[in-house]
């Protein structure tokens, strides 16, 4: 059934998911729906928004096509230990929490998708893992990656108090990118995963962490190493007893957390 009562003529209908929703005054909708993080009192014209996937979201075709090419163009096939389908259909279950950047296209300004970002908290180890940022390759370089990061961060401190710090892996390049938000590097470490689809092959990573509640002092080599281990472990599951597992774990004595402003960057 299809009703109109009580529907506001200010609020809108041009988000990926086609349901009324308030307008980005809160963080969090009605049940069922999805207000933007974007904590402005009114939506002016072009402005780009970050919506938090519920539970079950069904997006238009249109949404999903738009996601599968970002992530196609953002990541090649070996890094897509999470494909699309598997972040829409986990998206407010189990941890995970999906983050859907639109902005306005066309005379219309109806909302598309022009990028993501998709974590796991798991409360339970008091951490949380960002698995993946990514933006419609026109759409870089305008300082949205930033926004998108720190909107994810603060959601995983609102959203679950016990996680006290959220862990990724990033390349060299991306690695400058997160110590400027103020990620700590975890560096001497022989962080090597199987490759999506080719598992004789490897992918070197960088861990990276950033602290959500107080200092990184209280983020201490032990909890740093805990979560080194989980956030790697999910790439050996059927794989535990092979070599590279067994020299991550090796290695990880001799791990050291190098801070966002350490000009230490080799």
């Amino acid at each position: 059934a299809k009703s109109e009562i009580n529907a506001n003529p200010k609020d809108t209908r041009d988000h990926p998911y086609g349901v009324w929703t308030l307008p980005p005054t809160r963080r969090s909708g009605p049940a069922g729906q999805s207000a933007p993080l974007t904590a402005r009192k009114t939506r002016s014209p072009g402005e780009v928004l970050l919506w938090t996937a519920p539970a079950g979201a069904a997006l238009d075709d249109k949404s999903v096509a738009a996601m599968h090419r970002i992530h196609e163009e953002a990541f090649p096939p070996g890094e897509r230990q999470y494909d699309v389908r598997f972040m829409l259909d986990n998206a407010g279950r189990h941890g995970f929490l999906l983050l859907l950047l639109t902005e306005p296209v066309g005379p219309t300004n109806v909302h598309q998708v022009a990028g993501y970002v998709f974590l796991q908290a798991r409360p339970e180890l008091e951490i949380a893992y960002l698995w993946y940022l990514a933006i419609d390759r026109q759409r870089r370089g305008h300082g949205l990656g930033r926004t998108m990061v720190s909107l994810a961060l603060e959601a995983v401190r609102d959203r679950w108090p016990s996680v006290r710090a959220v862990f990724l892996e990033s390349g060299m390049a991306p690695r400058r990118f997160h110590r400027g938000m103020g990620f700590w590097w975890v560096r001497d470490l022989e962080y090597k995963v199987p490759v999506q689809g080719d598992p004789t092959s490897s992918l070197s990573y960088d861990p990276m962490f950033y602290p959500l509640r107080g200092s990184a002092d209280e983020i201490d080599d032990r909890f740093a190493r805990k979560a080194v281990l989980e956030m790697a472990r999910d790439n050996f599951r059927a794989r535990h007893h092979e070599q590279r597992w067994e020299d991550l774990r090796a290695s990880i004595s001799r791990m050291r957390r190098v801070s966002p402003d350490s000009l230490e960057d080799a």
